[in-house]
């Protein structure tokens, strides 16, 4: 091979070469540009970050609107509708955008603090992730379904939540360990507990049901029906006010399927999940003895509180609530603060939103 062709083959090869790493460059470029929503102190809100927190605050806030999730009218109706004098879409962003400032400044705290997860922390984060995986699949009808649904409300998959899954999971290693650190007196526990006993009582309570439609095909019992059901619960509750044995009237009447296990006795906190509207408010609202029926589209409960934690018994968990309105305190006077304040890339930001 003569001279001129070796340097034309190496001309070639380099001018490959070049190209090859400038398409990797402008690749890179492209994505560096398109995967994060904002900065915060140089630490990227990422596109999956933000998207999982606007999914959490689109699920919040159609379930406290009371919108009918499976009526595509309904939905649209409420996402075409204004909150607190703005666009229901951008409102929705606005709290998610927060939510991932709180997020991001917690995550640098941690990570400044030198903070990394371990091999008990990573074996969490899978469990998390496989109980979601779990609930999400008998929600909606096996894995694939209940995948799908979870793209559909957060806008990405199992793989990617994982990583966010992390990142959570060192944030709340990092205010576990801040927790501790606030100064808490006794006075401010027994304030905390005067105004708020319900967001860390425990209550027993028994429930009697007298279901109004068919449980086992959901059709509605006749308004005579209806009636009669009243006029039964009307009747247990005059009998356990008058000092009936409502463990006996439970099993002996209640249409519920799960009397026989739990014999009407139901446990509830602030946490607590129920399908029976106006159930954990009202047992969280009430004291020993207190009975009522509540009305629902299922039927009438007659209720009655047997038990109820007292403030002694919930010392430990008052103290942590306390310790956590502190810790917000002093989250929402970092939110204040110029160094952690955002920086939207504007150009995803504004493509982002919700359908």
């Amino acid at each position: 091979m003569t001279k001129n062709k070796k340097n034309k083959k190496t001309i070639i090869i380099f001018a490959s070469i070049l190209v090859l790493l400038l398409a990797v460059a402008g690749w890179l470029y492209y994505v560096n540009s398109t995967n994060y929503v904002a900065t915060i102190k140089g630490e990227k809100i990422t596109t999956d970050e933000f998207n999982f927190f606007l999914g959490s605050t689109k699920t919040e806030m159609e379930t406290n609107a009371n919108v009918d999730k499976t009526s595509e009218t309904a939905l649209n109706e409420f996402w075409n509708t204004k909150v607190e004098g703005v666009p229901a879409r951008d409102y929705a962003k606005q709290q998610a955008l927060d939510s991932a400032k709180e997020f991001k400044i917690q995550y640098i705290k941690a990570k400044e603090k030198g903070l990394k997860l371990e091999e008990g922390d990573l074996k969490d984060v899978k469990s998390t992730l496989d109980n979601i995986k779990s609930g999400m699949s008998s929600n909606y009808g096996g894995d694939k379904l209940g995948e799908e649904e979870f793209k559909k409300t957060y806008n990405i998959g199992y793989d990617r939540y994982e990583n966010i899954l992390k990142d959570l999971m060192l944030v709340y290693k990092y205010v576990e360990g801040e927790l501790p650190t606030f100064s808490v007196s006794e006075t401010e526990m027994k304030d905390y507990y005067k105004k708020s006993a319900s967001a860390v009582d425990t209550v027993s309570v028994r429930r009697i049901m007298f279901a109004t439609v068919d449980l086992q095909t959901g059709k509605e019992f006749t308004e005579q029906e209806k009636k009669d059901k009243k006029a039964q619960a009307d009747d247990v509750l005059e009998k356990i006010k008058a000092g009936g044995d409502a463990e006996k009237l439970a099993v002996d009447l209640s249409d519920d399927t799960t009397v026989k296990d739990n014999k009407g006795l139901f446990e509830v906190t602030s946490n607590s999940n129920t399908n029976i509207p106006g159930f954990q408010e009202w047992a969280l609202e009430h004291k020993i003895g207190d009975t009522d029926i509540l009305t629902t589209q299922y039927g009438y409960f007659v209720v009655k509180v047997e038990d109820r934690t007292t403030y002694d018994e919930v010392k430990d968990k008052v103290k942590e609530a306390v310790e956590t309105q502190k810790y917000l305190e002093r989250l929402e006077n970092w939110k204040k603060e110029s160094q952690y304040d955002v920086k939207k890339n504007d150009s995803i930001y504004n493509k982002i939103n919700i359908k």
